[in-house]
């Protein structure tokens, strides 16, 4: 990746190269029927007309009953529209400069009420989808490499030092450590058995 990485963490010898993730995908393309935003600003638009419509939401928006809300608990969305799109709850409490005219109320998140079972709990895994959608639209997204032994995966969202990407990276490393390991003790022991001389030996390395 010929971008510079935010930050590179050394472990074991071995070095954690973070990046900013710029190949992403959108929530929406997850396939997640359990819990999913749609909205339709013009400016930002996600859509699952298989499961609700436009018309549906606002309907439901002016206080018809719609046959979603048999299957789905769904929360009203603003979105701040304003040199990038920040998302929120219209009940979680948030408030994004200048409401009254950059702020629009064209979306919801639907969650199955298989899924979560009381609107408390419904309403605690929409607010976490859309944290991911705000970190998507921001581009808080990120990845490693550590490229001594080949090894990488992307598609962390939120703060990198909190999301697990570190974890996993060091848990790689563990895992080729501990497999290297165990080849050059296998490998130690044949030479042994053969009478290989010490400096015809080739050291550990994971490298």
């Amino acid at each position: 990746m010929e971008n510079e990485p935010v930050e590179t963490i050394k472990y074991k010898g071995l070095d954690i190269k973070v990046f900013q993730d710029d190949n992403y995908d959108s929530p929406n393309d997850w396939g997640d029927n359990d819990c999913f935003l749609v909205h339709y600003h013009r400016d930002f638009q996600v859509e699952r007309n298989d499961i609700i419509t436009k018309s549906n939401l606002v309907d439901w928006y002016n206080g018809e009953k719609i046959d979603q809300e048999k299957k789905y608990h769904i929360f009203l969305v603003k979105a701040y529209i304003h040199s990038g799109v920040a998302l929120a709850l219209e009940d979680s409490g948030r408030t994004f400069p200048d409401e009254r005219w950059d702020t629009s109320h064209s979306g919801c998140v639907l969650v199955s009420k298989e899924e979560a079972k009381t609107k408390k709990k419904a309403f605690e895994r929409a607010s976490g989808l859309i944290d991911i959608w705000n970190d998507n639209l921001s581009g808080n997204v990120y990845g490693y490499m550590i490229d001594e032994i080949n090894e990488g995966c992307w598609g962390y969202y939120g703060d990198y030092q909190t999301s697990g990407l570190i974890t996993d990276a060091k848990n790689a490393i563990n895992f080729v450590l501990v497999e290297e390991t165990k080849k050059h003790i296998k490998r130690v022991k044949a030479q042994i058995k053969n009478n290989v001389a010490l400096d015809k030996r080739k050291a550990f390395s994971v490298c």
